[in-house]
């Protein structure tokens, strides 16, 4: 299942972002150039919204922005990777370097929440989390998705 929301458009291995607003900013414009949400303004302001409840920083160095939005077209999941680390209020109060957004429309709880659930279950995970960190190229993320996949 989780397989089906992500592709390698959706997978930036170099964020440019150093702050949890430049993430927020480059991860949803990677979703709305490859037409997966309709409105990259709305968007960003649900994933705001969301994010006021508490932070997504689940620590470890991971990120899980999501929303439930009208304005997404195609339910997406989009990665990135940052080498030299994201302020993002953290639980732990230290950098991030893995962010999944996961983008839904509003009338897809299940999938969002199943899709949250997969990702929160491995990337508790460190053999996961190093196997992202050291992955080179999108294929990689992509293999390595796949993998934990097949062993659920």
């Amino acid at each position: 299942m989780i397989e089906t929301l992500i592709d390698v458009n959706l997978i930036d291995l170099s964020l440019n972002a150093r702050t949890k607003d430049g993430v927020f900013h480059e991860l949803a414009l990677l979703l709305h150039r490859h037409d997966r949400i309709s409105d990259y303004h709305q968007f960003i302001e649900d994933v705001y919204d969301r994010e006021n409840l508490g932070t997504t920083g689940f620590g470890f160095g991971i990120a899980i922005p999501h929303a439930k939005s009208p304005y997404v077209k195609i339910p997406s999941l989009c990665f990135g990777k940052s080498e030299k680390g994201i302020s993002y209020d953290s639980i732990d109060g230290k950098p991030v370097y893995l962010v999944f957004m996961i983008a839904m429309p509003d009338s897809n709880s299940k999938q969002h929440l199943t899709t949250l659930a997969w990702l929160s279950r491995h990337l508790m995970h460190e053999s996961f989390r190093n196997k992202l960190l050291n992955a080179k190229s999108k294929e990689d993320i992509l293999d390595i998705i796949h993998q934990a996949n097949v062993g659920d």
